[in-house]
């Protein structure tokens, strides 16, 4: 159908319509894997981006397809698209599905209807922003007198019962996210400390005096050699059977509180010492910027890794919305 015109949106209506199953809740009715809520509540919702994918999947032709994405770091689970070009194609591997012909025409058909939108330069966002219900990514559109927003993309497709709208504004996301980086630049130009404490506070890692580990470690050595020198007595007959029980299960007791103790120090200093590091590349990227800079892309891109819109609420007759903006180098 998509080789004599239809479009993604048209075959979408036309799935859905036929209460085709989409393919990952096909899979779950014959495999029960891949199981979601969401998932199978609407198992026939088809979206226009799913058949878009199917229909430029080139391994329907028979041909394998790799190298198809990758990460710009082993940090990041984000996956970016590799150039086609660059693809690694193995042809003939399995039975093809259908034609390569037919392949092509469809989607020569589907390249000539898509639109080139004007705003699209204009989303710096783009690849960041998400909703924070489901993690769906947010889409810009032109509304009513060139006011620009986002919205789910996930309520844009299938309505309220998927997700709530996480509407907001394009020039408040800008202001939002600006008015955040510029005091994040202030405060590494003018207060480190501060910086760093509010860090540590809000990853909920303070700033406990380590314990002194050589004084517990060794106590705890200290117990072990009690112990067995308490039953080596019982054994030889030089302590009953009954005392031994009674002191070595005081001692058993303060072992096990010491080996918690220094479990638990280990990984708080663990922890401490990995987000200490952290904010130290934080505070590196941060300070190649200075208030003037204006925000861009490329700025986005080297000091955020997301950002999660929630929906909006009202507050003593005020709109309020949560903006969560997550750093690269942050937990």
């Amino acid at each position: 159908m998509a080789s004599i015109g239809k479009s993604s949106f048209d075959l979408a209506n036309i799935l859905t319509k036929r209460k085709i199953l989409k393919p990952r809740c096909y899979m779950y009715s014959k495999y029960k894997i891949y199981s979601k809520d969401i998932w199978n509540e609407h198992p026939y919702d088809w979206r226009a981006r799913t058949i878009a994918r199917i229909v430029e999947n080139y391994e329907y032709c028979g041909h394998m397809v790799s190298n198809k994405n990758y990460k710009v770091s082993y940090k990041s689970k984000r996956l970016l698209p590799t150039d086609k070009k660059n693809w690694i194609i193995v042809k003939n591997t399995h039975d093809a599905i259908i034609s390569e012909d037919l392949f092509n025409k469809a989607n020569e058909r589907i390249k000539r209807r898509k639109r080139v939108f004007k705003n699209k330069e204009r989303n710096m966002f783009s690849g960041i922003i998400r909703c924070a219900t489901y993690g769906k990514a947010l889409s810009l559109f032109n509304g009513a007198k060139g006011v620009s927003h986002f919205a789910c993309s996930q309520y844009r497709s299938f309505g309220k019962s998927y997700c709530s709208c996480h509407y907001i504004r394009y020039d408040t996301l800008c202001k939002t996210v600006e008015d955040d980086i510029k005091y994040h630049i202030n405060l590494v130009t003018n207060d480190k400390d501060k910086l760093i404490k509010d860090l540590l506070a809000k990853y909920n890692i303070n700033n406990q005096v380590s314990i002194d580990f050589k004084r517990l470690e060794r106590r705890k050595e200290e117990l072990k050699v009690i112990l067995k020198r308490m039953y080596e007595d019982m054994i030889l007959g030089k302590v009953s059977e009954i005392m031994y029980n009674e002191i070595s299960k005081e001692y058993e007791i303060e072992l096990t509180k010491i080996s918690d103790k220094i479990e638990e120090s280990s990984k708080l200093n663990k922890d401490r010492n990995e987000l200490g590091n952290s904010i130290t590349k934080f505070i590196d990227e941060v300070s190649k910027y200075s208030l003037n800079d204006s925000l861009s892309k490329e700025l986005l891109n080297k000091l955020i890794k997301e950002i999660r819109v929630h929906e909006s609420e009202v507050i003593d007759g005020k709109r309020v919305q949560n903006v969560e903006i997550i750093y690269n180098f942050m937990p």
